[in-house]
């Protein structure tokens, strides 16, 4: 953004990486505790009903991401920018802002999910895709303030509220069934996942509103202007082409498979999910630190950053990794004998995660040092690429098929960034390379 600069320490990118290690363990034994219940759920429901709720998760999580409109990634980016040249106003405009747009985009997107299935009857499945809708602008309005609360450096805030409330959610649903309160079905697990993220979006908008009360006003310059605005349109351009690429196919695969067959992928998704842990906690906690490194004094840092927490996500996820490699078929009976079947999906994804720890969050860096535009047209590409192949894989091979196709494409794309950032680093000055080893 013109005209906002930053001025961070040496040691910020030393700071950022002794956080991550706390507050993603953390992470993970929240989100083992979240996962531990819904897999418990999963082999109490079994393949029939648990595939009923995946299903509708499946639908109205894109939906929930897309429903941003590229502010997810704007307030992240330009938030971190104006909490450090002292803007408070500038973040209350840009929030209200992003607010009106991500309710009005997912209450849209709810009322298209309600006519498409009051079009096709009233069913059962209507009734969870009518309570499953709503779940669209309360994840969006969640992933809204997630990205505020992340960039004025409140990372538990912003990490902890959704998978806390979750469990607390998913506990009590467990409890009314193990003390004969209430027969457990889908439709039970969809109110508490609703009523869950309606407590969190709460509490995290409580809290984002006492950390911009406590930033100073020293500028009072508008903050809408063209670059926030291009950066806006590129970054919901990435958005759609990031939910095609990578979420597309859980949406297809429901489509296609009967609950009990697709109940098995997305239980070892969901284990997977668990091993991507490491790498999205390091990520999540040190996006932010590359716009301001990126626009400060000392952009070198950047490579520093990118560096350590790459080998911060492979250390910590390696091990858990092979774990899985060797034994996902016992992890999957764990869950119920049925499951099994998924084991080498749950492999392929394993391995997915793997690489991406070993390249590293280059998409995160890619956005945060501005290259909004490259990122989405590169993630277009790949998106249009990611349909065709996933499509045809899916229909012929079924979860194994999406498996690779989305693990293919993920891939693809980290190293692609990773290239795009290689070309980028080597323009820097060599005043700034020598800099910045003097420094290490």
């Amino acid at each position: 953004m013109a005209g906002l600069t930053v001025s961070p320490g040496v040691a910020v990118h030393v700071r950022a990486l002794k956080e991550v290690a706390s507050v993603t363990s953390l992470k993970v034994a929240l989100t083992f505790l979240g996962a531990g219940l819904q897999l418990l759920i999963a082999r109490i429901l079994g393949p029939e009903e648990f595939g009923k709720y995946a299903s509708v998760i499946a639908f109205v999580s894109p939906l929930a991401a897309v429903s941003t409109v590229g502010f997810q990634q704007t307030v992240l980016r330009f938030s971190s920018l104006l909490r450090a040249n002292g803007h408070r106003r500038g973040i209350i405009d840009l929030m209200m802002v992003a607010t009106v747009a991500t309710c009005s985009a997912g209450l849209i997107f709810a009322a298209l999910i309600v006519l498409v299935g009051t079009y096709r009857g009233p069913t059962r499945d209507l009734s969870a895709l009518l309570i499953g809708s709503t779940l669209i602008p309360l994840g969006g309005l969640s992933l809204l303030l997630g990205s505020l609360l992340r960039a004025v450096e409140l990372p538990l805030a912003a990490m902890l509220p959704e998978p806390l409330c979750r469990s607390i959610g998913l506990a009590l649903v467990l409890a009314g069934w193990a003390g004969g309160l209430l027969h457990l079905d889908s439709m039970y697990v969809l109110l508490a996942t609703v009523s869950s993220l309606l407590v969190a979006v709460s509490w995290s908008s409580w809290r984002a509103r006492t950390a911009i009360s406590a930033i100073p006003q020293r500028t009072g310059n508008s903050v809408f202007n063209t670059e926030l605005v291009r950066a806006t349109g590129y970054a919901f351009l990435l958005l759609i082409a990031n939910v095609i690429a990578t979420r597309t196919i859980a949406a297809l695969l429901a489509s296609v498979l009967p609950p009990q067959e697709f109940a098995a992928y997305a239980v070892a998704t969901r284990l997977a999910d668990l091993l991507a842990v490491p790498t999205w906690g390091a990520t999540l906690l040190v996006a932010p630190r590359f716009a301001s490194l990126s626009a400060g004094e000392a952009p070198y840092l950047v490579t520093d950053l990118l560096r350590q927490s790459r080998r911060t996500a492979t250390v910590l996820s390696t091990i858990p990794i092979l774990l899985t490699l060797g034994f996902a078929e016992p992890l999957l009976g764990v869950v119920g004998p049925s499951y099994t079947a998924a084991a080498p999906v749950l492999r392929i994804l394993a391995l997915k995660v793997l690489i991406l720890a070993l390249i590293g969050p280059t998409l995160a860096v890619l956005t945060m040092c501005g290259a909004e535009r490259t990122a989405a047209l590169l993630m277009t590409v790949f998106g249009v690429l990611a349909v065709a192949s996933t499509s045809i894989l899916a229909v012929h091979w079924g979860g194994i098929g999406g498996a690779l196709g989305q693990s293919a494409v993920e891939i693809a794309v980290a190293v692609s960034c990773l290239h795009l950032l290689t070309r980028r680093f080597s323009r820097w000055p060599k005043a700034v390379q020598q800099a910045s080893g003097e420094i290490r």
